[in-house]
């Protein structure tokens, strides 16, 4: 890692870290692995897909194949880049959970949130801006 990469993780990792935080970004990292999180993002899709009309309809198709193929890009990044998890290459890296050993980078969850983001920004329109906030999200609970 570079010095900048560690001075940054090491900055969000410990000198952010808070209780709140500890509780919450494991919960936003792992939403889909929880049958609740599994039935809130499937309301949400039946939403996109029932409730707004056209464009909903749209989104709603697209999203899949676009974090299908997200997911496999980051993880065609994590075989051929070779960048380690910074709990891997940082012994004081804190580790909410089982530490990973897979590769590290791409996030697939932060470009999969990001493949949403742009499928749902893209077909219904500038006031779907807030969608922005899900990458982010995904990317700092990562970290």
């Amino acid at each position: 890692m570079h010095t900048w990469d560690v001075a940054l993780f090491r900055m969000v990792n410990q000198d952010w870290a808070n209780p709140l935080f500890d509780i919450l970004m494991p919960a936003v990292s792992n939403v889909a692995k929880h049958a609740i999180g599994i039935a809130l993002l499937a309301i949400a899709w039946l939403a996109l897909l029932l409730g707004c009309g056209k464009p909903g309809v749209r989104a709603a198709l697209l999203v899949i194949p676009a974090v299908l193929i997200a997911n496999e890009l980051a993880d065609l990044g994590k075989a051929h880049l070779g960048i380690l998890r910074p709990c891997v290459e940082l012994p004081d890296a804190r580790v909410l959970g089982t530490p990973l050993t897979s590769g590290g980078m791409p996030s697939a969850h932060a470009a999969n949130m990001s493949a949403v983001a742009t499928v749902l920004f893209g077909a219904l329109g500038r006031r779907w801006w807030p969608v922005w906030v899900l990458p982010l999200l995904a990317g700092f609970s990562r970290i």
